[in-house]
């Protein structure tokens, strides 16, 4: 059987096939995400759905997951990114697929970051129709994309799982055991500064060295958005003087400053063995190297697979049953 699954995230859409009889997948595709401007509606969520649909043949069922903390108000999907004029989570809120279809509920992955109750079965939403085909195929309950993280490794003890994209999450295997780290969002927010100059950030970390991390000498806090889970007010930069305020300086203290943040799992947890998910540990070699260089007895892994993370989780679930 052929399982679409689709990955909703808050870079990039992605999405493969899942071929479930020898537990394959053709090659990930992407496109750029839906939610840029941190709010979408209803009207150009299924259109991008079906579109996805379309270019596939003989899709049994499909299967999809999106970033957490959002809601539908009327018909337009709020991210959990927007912070400005943002509206009250209505009593019976739907996430960004599952409020396509009027009969749907709310699954307890996205419920639970809302605050709400949420059902934890995965059954037909709906069918839609492939625009090249004749027949309609079901869609799936709607799951979280951090769950689907989870999923993607069986963790056993003396493991853990860093999980490093647009926001972060440190899990063990009991569950999540801090959200809400800062990651790729905030270092988004520092890349715009630099844009202003004409500078890539991103660009610029590619040609630093993990030497480079460790000699640098600047305290920032990351925490610059209320949603951080050690916000207090808004972040700050430390220890600047009149020879150490220089971009390579600054950018170094900047990834130090962001490996550093857990530091204290590790320290407390004593893993034999850190899982490291997301785009961030994939793109800059230097951040594992940096990990490595503090916890030379500790395996660093760097979960680099041809498809993400979020849609090997999601090919699990397809596994469980389903209702």
């Amino acid at each position: 059987m052929k399982y679409l699954l689709i990955d909703f995230g808050a870079s990039l859409v992605k999405y493969t096939v899942f071929n479930s009889m020898d537990n394959t997948f053709e090659e990930q595709k992407s496109i750029p995400s839906l939610l840029i401007n941190n709010t979408v509606t209803k009207k150009e969520v299924f259109s991008t759905l079906q579109k996805i649909l379309s270019q596939h043949t003989n899709i049994t069922k499909v299967f999809t997951c999106s970033i957490l903390g959002g809601y539908y108000y009327n018909d337009t999907y709020i991210s959990w990114k927007e912070s400005k004029n943002r509206p009250p989570v209505p009593s019976s809120p739907k996430c960004l697929i599952g409020g396509l279809f009027s009969n749907s509920s709310i699954h307890t992955h996205h419920a639970e970051s809302l605050g709400v109750t949420g059902n934890d079965k995965i059954q037909i939403l709906d069918y839609i129709k492939n625009l090249n085909e004749t027949e309609l195929v079901p869609i799936y309950t709607n799951l979280g994309d951090t769950n689907c993280v989870i999923k993607s490794i069986n963790l056993s003890d003396k493991e853990l799982l860093i999980n490093m994209g647009t926001g972060s999450q440190v899990v063990d295997k009991t569950g999540i055991l801090q959200s809400f780290i800062p990651s790729g969002r905030v270092l988004s927010v520092f890349n715009n500064f630099f844009a202003d100059t004409k500078i890539n950030m991103f660009d610029f970390l590619g040609d630093l060295n993990v030497k480079d991390i460790i000699e640098s000498n600047l305290e920032i806090d990351l925490n610059i958005f209320p949603q951080c889970y050690q916000y207090s007010g808004g972040g700050h930069i430390k220890n600047l003087n009149n020879n150490n305020f220089t971009i390579k300086n600054f950018v170094s203290s900047l990834i130090r400053c962001y490996c550093s943040q857990y530091f204290s799992f590790i320290n407390r947890l004593k893993p034999r063995v850190v899982n490291l998910t997301g785009g961030i540990p994939k793109k800059n070699k230097c951040i594992v190297e940096y990990f490595r260089f503090h916890f030379p007895k500790t395996y660093f892994n760097v979960c680099s697979n041809n498809v993400e993370q979020t849609l090997i989780g999601l090919s699990k679930y397809t596994h469980e049953r389903i209702d």
